[in-house]
This record gives C-alpha cells, sequence and structure tokens, in this order.
C-alpha cells in the first residue's frame, strides 16, 4: 500500500527544471550522447541516467523517444506491457500523451495496476506522476533494459547503518547498507520519520504519511496504522531486545500513545502542540519513552519508571532517549535556558553548550558503553559530545533540523543531518560524506543500526561541506534559576507525581484547528515588469507569514510575505530574475505553517501568464455520490483536482483526493463515497471543506489556479 497513489491520474510533483528529478542524483548532464534543454531536461537524456545508475550498459542510441520500442527489441531487448520497477515506460508515436515525438519515462513503483513514473521533457521540466492502466495516459508499454527489484521484501540490516528521511519531493527515502531507494510514500510537510534496526537484522520506519496518518513500513509489516497523528509532530520507533518494535507518537488530540509489539494504547499524558516523544529499548527488555509534556516540562514514562523530571524544556524542541548498554537510560534535551542537557542513569548535568533555537539533539548508547550526543549548535554548527569524543565537527546545519545519532555494532557512532545547503549528510566511524540527496526543508533525518561491523555506503567520495559552519564553540549559557542543576535523579526508581490526563490539556490544544482555507486566485508571471504576481485568499483567522518558493529556469526564489488577516488574503508581488521572467511560467509554492486556529496548508501549482478562468461552483454530496461541476479556459488541458476534508470522529482530519480530465472547457465529479467515508462524515467532528485545484499547463502558459469552499456545515 502506498500513501500517494491516487485511484486515477495525478501529478505528485511538476517543476520547469530538474527540482522533480535531482533527488536520484540527476544533475542536467548528458548520459551516452543524449542532449539536454537549457534547464538539464530531455526525456530520452534522464532515462539513460537512471539505468546507467543501475549498472545497465549502454545500449546504443535509440533515437527519438517514440523509436525506443522499436529500437531496443530490434537490439534484443524484452518490450511488452508488464510494468516492472526500473522498467522504461515507452509512449509511441501518435500517443495520445504525446503524439509527435512519443515519450519514455522510469518506472519508480509498481502498485496493482497504477505505476509511479518520474521523468524529463525537453523544455517541457520535470515531473513524479501516478497513472492506473486502462487511463488515457497511460504508456504503450515496457522496455526491460535494466529493471530492478520492487522491495517486496525487505533487505536486512545486519550490518552497517540505515538512514531515513522526507527527500525534497515530500517522498519517503531509505539509504544505507541495506538499501538506498525510494520508498514510494508520501509525508506530511513538515515531519520527519523514525527507524530502528530489529533483532532479527530487519529494520522498521515509522513516519507521518500526507494523509496525516501513522504509518509503519520495513522488514516486519508495511501499513497505515489507524491513528491520526497532530499535525507537525513525527513519531519515534525503538527495536526491542525480545523481538519486534514499539512506536510512541502525539496523537491528532495532543495525548501521547505508544502502538508496536509491547503494548497499544493511549497513555492519556498531554504533550506539547509541535513536539514529538522519542522511545527507545531497554537492555533488560522493555522501553521507556521520554517527551516534553503540555506543562513545558521533560518527562519519562515507561518500563523503568513513569515521571515528571524537574527539568523546563524550550519551547518547540523534542528530547532524545538512549538505551545504555549497561540496562540504564539517558536523555538528551535543550533546556528551556537554550543549553544542552543530558539526564538518566549515567549522570544529569547541563552541558556547557548552547543550542539553536527550536532544535533538539539526538543521542545513542554506544557498544562499548557510555553515550553520544549530536546537535546544532548555537551558532549552526554540527557538534557531537559525549563518551567517545566532544569536538565541533565544522559543519553547517539548516536552521530549524536536528540530527541523528547511533551507535554502530563493532563500537563508534554515525550521525546523519541536513545540511546548510539542504542536503543529506552523514559523518561519523565508518564514513564522511554528502550524499547528494536533496531534503525538504524543516526537516531531520533519522539514522539506525545492525548488528554488524560498520560499513560503507557505496561510491564513498565525500567533498568538502559546502557551508561550513563558524568554528568558535558555543558560549555557555548560566542557567536560569527554573533550571538549576538538582541532584543526579535515578530513572529506575524516580518519584511518581499525579500524571497530567489529557484532558488537563487546555481547550484550544485539544480542539482540531480549523482549514486554513487557503486559495489562488491569480499566480501571474509578469514577463515585461519581470515580477511575480500572487493574490492567495485565506481565512481570517489566519496569522503570521506565507513561505513561497518560486522555482524557474533551474532558478529557485524563496521568501516570505505577511499574511493580511483583516482583508483574508495574502497579495504581493515580487521581482523576477531575467531569464525567469522570460519563460514565463515557473512552479510556485506557498506554505502556510499554521497557527492555535488553524491548519497548516501547502499549494504547489504553476504560475504563467495565462488565466485559467477556473469557475468552480461548490461541490455536493447528494445520495452517497461527491458532485462538483465547474468551467475553465477552453485552453487549459489536463485535470483538475477537487480534495475533500472532513473530521471523523475521534480521528484527525482525512483527506480525500478526486481527479476528472478538462473536456472541451468543462470538468465534472461524479464518484461514489465508500460506506466508511459517508459514516465519517455523518458523524462529523466540525464541517466539510473542499479544494478545488488546476496546476496549470506548461506548453500553453496557462497558470494554476485553486477554489476554497464549505460543502456541510457543523452537525
Amino acid at each position: 500500500m502506498f500513501a500517494t497513489v491516487a485511484s486515477a491520474y495525478s501529478v505528485q510533483c511538476e517543476d520547469a527544471g530538474i527540482g522533480c528529478i535531482s533527488q536520484y542524483g540527476y544533475a542536467g548532464e548528458s548520459t551516452w550522447g543524449y542532449p539536454v534543454d537549457r534547464a538539464g531536461n530531455n526525456c530520452t537524456n534522464y532515462v539513460a541516467f537512471r539505468l546507467a545508475q543501475n549498472g545497465a550498459p549502454n545500449p546504443g542510441n535509440l533515437g527519438n523517444a517514440g523509436s525506443w520500442g522499436a529500437n531496443a527489441r530490434a537490439k534484443g531487448f524484452a518490450v511488452d506491457s508488464t510494468a516492472a520497477v526500473g522498467a522504461v515506460a515507452w509512449w509511441d508515436y501518435g500517443h495520445p500523451y504525446s503524439p509527435e515525438f512519443g515519450h519514455v519515462a522510469y518506472v519508480e513503483q509498481v502498485v496493482g495496476d497504477q505505476i509511479i513514473l518520474s521523468d524529463s521533457a525537453f523544455e517541457g521540466g520535470s515531473k513524479r506522476w501516478t497513472v492506473s492502466r486502462g487511463e488515457r495516459q497511460y504508456p504503450t508499454g515496457f522496455i526491460h533494459i535494466r529493471d530492478v527489484a520492487q522491495g517486496a521484501s525487505w533487505p536486512l540490516l545486519s550490518r552497517g547503518f540505515q538512514i531515513a528521511f522526507q527527500s525534497s519531493a515530500g517522498q519517503l527515502w531509505s539509504v544505507g547498507s541495506a538499501e538506498s531507494r525510494n520508498l514510494g510514500y508520501g509525508m506530511r510537510p513538515g515531519t520527519s520519520p523514525s527507524i530502528a534496526g530489529l533483532a532479527d537484522g530487519g529494520h522498521q520506519i515509522a513516519f507521518q504519511g500526507s494523509n496525516g496518518a501513522l504509518w509503519s513500513v520495513g522488514s516486519a509489516e508495511s501499513r497505515e496504522l489507524p491513528y491520526g497523528m497532530r499535525p507537525g509532530t513525527s513519531p519515534s520507533i525503538a527495536g526491542l531486545a525480545g523481538g519486534g518494535y514499539q512506536i510512541a507518537f502525539q496523537s491528532s488530540e495532543g495525548s501521547l500513545w505508544t502502538v508496536g509489539s509491547a503494548e497499544s494504547r493511549d497513555l492519556r499524558l498531554g504533550m506539547k502542540a509541535g513536539t514529538g516523544p522519542s522511545i527507545t529499548g531497554l537492555a533488560g527488555g522493555g522501553y521507556q519513552i521520554a517527551f516534553q509534556g503540555s506543562d513545558g516540562a521533560l518527562w519519562s514514562v515507561g518500563s523503568a519508571g513513569s515521571s515528571r523530571l524537574p527539568y523546563g524544556m524550550r519551547p518547540g524542541t523534542s528530547p532524545s532517549i538512549a538505551g545504555l548498554a549497561d540496562g540504564g537510560h539517558q536523555i538528551a534535551f535543550q533546556g528551556s535556558n537554550g543549553a544542552l542537557w543530558s539526564v538518566g542513569s549515567a549522570e544529569s548535568r547541563e552541558l556547557p553548550y548552547g543550542m539553536r533555537p527550536g532544535t533538539s539533539p539526538s543521542i545513542a548508547g554506544l557498544a562499548g558503553g557510555g553515550y553520544q550526543i549530536a546537535f546544532q549548535s548555537s551558532e549552526g554548527s554540527l557538534w557531537t559530545v559525549g563518551s567517545a569524543e566532544s569536538r565541533d565537527l565544522r559543519l553547517g546545519m539548516k536552521a530549524g533540523t536536528g540530527p541523528s545519532i547511533t551507535g554502530l555494532a563493532g563500537d563508534g557512532y554515525q550521525i546523519a543531518f541536513q545540511s546548510s545547503a539542504g542536503s543529506l549528510w552523514t559523518v561519523g566511524s565508518a564514513e564522511s560524506r554528502d550524499l547528494r540527496l536533496g531534503m525538504r526543508e524543516g526537516t531531520s533525518p533519522a539514522i539506525g543500526s545492525g548488528t554488524g561491523q560498520g560499513a560503507e555506503l557505496p561510491s564513498p567520495s565525500p567533498p568538502p561541506p559546502s557551508s561550513p559552519a563558524p568554528t568558535a564553540p558555543p558560549s555557555n549559557p548560566a542557567p536560569p534559576p527554573s533550571l538549576s542543576s538538582p541532584p543526579s535523579p535515578s530513572p529506575s526508581s524516580p518519584p511518581s507525581p499525579t500524571v497530567p490526563a489529557t484532558a488537563d490539556v487546555s481547550a484550544a490544544e485539544s480542539t482540531q484547528p480549523s482549514a486554513a482555507k487557503l486559495e489562488i486566485a491569480r499566480a501571474r508571471v509578469m514577463r515585461s515588469d519581470r515580477k511575480l504576481d500572487v493574490l492567495a485568499p485565506i481565512t481570517a483567522l489566519a496569522s503570521g507569514n506565507l513561505e513561497v518558493e518560486f522555482r524557474a529556469a533551474s532558478r529557485t526564489e524563496a521568501f516570505e510575505v505577511e499574511i493580511d488577516s483583516e482583508n483574508r488574503r495574502s497579495r504581493f508581488r515580487k521581482g523576477l530574475r531575467k531569464s525567469q521572467a522570460d519563460l514565463g511560467t515557473g512552479i510556485l509554492t506557498l506554505r502556510y505553517p499554521g497557527n492555535a486556529e488553524t491548519q497548516p496548508q501547502e499549494v504547489r501549482l504553476r504560475a504563467a501568464s495565462g488565466k485559467a478562468r477556473l469557475d468552480a461552483q461548490r461541490p455536493v454530496i447528494e445520495d452517497g455520490r461527491l458532485k462538483a461541476v465547474g468551467d475553465i479556459s477552453s485552453r487549459a488541458r489536463g485535470v483538475v483536482r477537487l480534495q475533500l476534508l472532513y473530521e471523523p470522529p475521534g480521528q484527525s482530519t482525512r483527506t480525500l483526493e478526486f481527479v476528472t480530465d478538462i473536456d472541451n472547457g468543462e470538468y465534472a465529479f461524479d464518484a461514489k463515497l465508500p460506506a466508511d467515508v459517508l459514516d465519517g462524515i455523518a458523524n462529523r467532528r466540525g464541517v466539510v471543506h473542499s479544494y478545488t485545484l488546476f496546476t496549470g499547463h506548461y506548453e500553453r502558459r496557462i497558470r494554476g489556479e485553486m477554489r476554497s469552499y464549505q460543502v456541510l456545515g457543523p452537525r
């Protein structure tokens, strides 16, 4: 099951440059002699790059894309109707999708009758998209030059380390000693995965899916779990000494939950909004969780005892906990004074290092005893302190992110982090290098280790970091009165104060926020004025800034604009480079981070000079069916999407997506809703909301537009 796979043709990523395919290492350079446009795009060249990356020898020039099927067959390669990961999806001349020149794409995933593709087009940008057999966009056939394993059975992590992270395209990736691939699952923006090695040599990943639900994928199982997560929070997973795994997470109601092999239950402990828990397996069996309570204090609960510890935490940060070789455990966190703290069975004290606001440390037990911590210093540099060594690693980190550290079975440690350039890096005892994989803004990687000796990833050739941090160590801030160093507590026998139940969390924290109702009324590229002109209506409850990203002509402009709450909109004009304005189009992303009253929202569509003239009527639900009709410019091509949002009882907001073709300037939705959806809507909390979206059309320079409607009011 894949979280991102829709029931019809859909585009998960579209970029005027190579932004949707650069995560695979593609840099827009010629492979096997195929040409590229000025942005580095060409379908045949991109597919040749992916084939070469998989170890395929150069089969010789296969010609234009439409000729690939016949030419490959003549060279002895299999060409058939069977999709496979690593195969070439091929569109023949005259195919409705690309009738003039044909087309080729790379098959990323196969799920039943659906395939996930990545591709490039000469002067047409890059995409990641999904299509089902029988749809008009489906390929003519598939060319099998160097297929790769689908990965139904997960590789064992019996040695080395494995990293999980959210890519710049919002996909879950896993790279390391066991495997290196896009796992094909969409992740919620602003969240990070967690990974754990298992006792049987496998590994398991927990993450918040793009639908807001908790997911668990790996060698033990791969499925969506029946639990909603609070937006902007991340889960934590740990392998257990006796086998299996355990996950800790903040529910959509703001409560600490744990699910897994040991037990699955609501621990009825309120958590601070915007934070995540940390869980570790204990050497003697069982598990222990550390988290920031709704009162801002550090808490520890689990097999070794449950208590509110006498330490205040910095708002918006999360602790990290690690089991130690001697059976104890240790917690690292950013104190309310901004300093790094370490408390647990080994020691309890403030360490002489300042941390960057809004970041969290990571701690790992070492095989030979002791522990090691990784963190982002107040100067933005990666530091490590602990039993093995204490030093500034002189590597710049992305603001708002934290590193992850794991102990290696043969002793030593390994760290993963997002660099200041937005790339995934790993440093430590096994190797140190830039993995050249782009990460999503505001997210952090997770690293876990197996049971054997450390092993290098393929092709180690670490270049110097692009943005080294300052070399000066951070200052040692004076501890405030609220964090005066107490005697070292014994986590195995803590005091037992009254535990705050979820009901004690304030009403604002326990109520699901409203929809942001973000629309795109205008996203225009003004060629003569060299400006980006945007009008984005939004609910009056929204506040703060919109994060804006515009990519065109292989350049990305990123900035923030203030929300005009009084007029319920954000309106701005931003100067563009000449090359961007001359192109007349680009990909615009608006991110609203949310506040106490409204949910976060992200919209990505095409900005261009031509109007879409999207006239979307309010959707209705009648006789168990979702119906909606509307008009759009007769020049528009492609599809219109409709998202339906509602909150089932006891769950987080659920989002359904529907897609329909544009037919001569009109579109219509008429979809039967499943019984569980109808039941959830009938018993909903709050309203049912919708968004109707046209993402734009590159060739005709038609911009994307989005409309927002309430479908049903509160019950």
